[in-house]
């Protein structure tokens, strides 16, 4: 009895490995897997601004919950909540103290991105109120006027 299932596990280790290394063959390509770079006209500029909000706060959510953590340490300390200063003891915060600390930082992480964004969508609007003029105004030449020897008229 033992044997048997020695061999059937045995069998079924063997049917595992080949189902695994004959599936790498299965999915090679020839050609060659370099991405596409995007081009200008893809997405259009409220997506691409939407995603620049996105990852500017994302990106600061770290950064604004370590200095919310510190503020707020220096804050328990100045009124006597805390006994020493530690900024980085964020150990001893209870769960509505930590549920203040996420929630401050998420709002300041939000506003950064939405204050990145209003400030890209008012320099889009004041560069596109400069117009560039220097191809609507051509100045051309004067040429002489034709004076025949009859009519001493000018004739363009």
């Amino acid at each position: 009895m033992e044997k048997e299932i020695i061999k059937m596990k045995k069998k079924i280790f063997f049917i595992f490995l080949v189902s695994i290394f004959s599936s790498f063959y299965l999915y090679s390509q020839n050609k060659s897997t370099q991405a596409k770079p995007y081009q200008e006209d893809e997405f259009n500029q409220g997506l691409q601004d939407l995603r620049r909000f996105e990852i500017i706060t994302l990106g600061s959510m770290p950064f604004v919950t370590m200095d919310t953590a510190i503020v707020y340490n220096g804050y328990k300390y100045i009124t006597k909540k805390a006994d020493t200063f530690n900024p980085l003891a964020t150990a001893s915060y209870n769960p509505e103290e930590m549920k203040k600390v996420i929630i401050t930082s998420i709002c300041i992480s939000a506003g950064i991105g939405l204050t990145d964004f209003l400030i890209r969508i008012i320099k889009r609007k004041v560069n596109n109120k400069h117009i560039d003029l220097s191809d609507a105004i051509k100045i051309e030449e004067r040429q002489e006027p034709y004076i025949s020897e009859d009519n001493k008229e000018e004739n363009p």
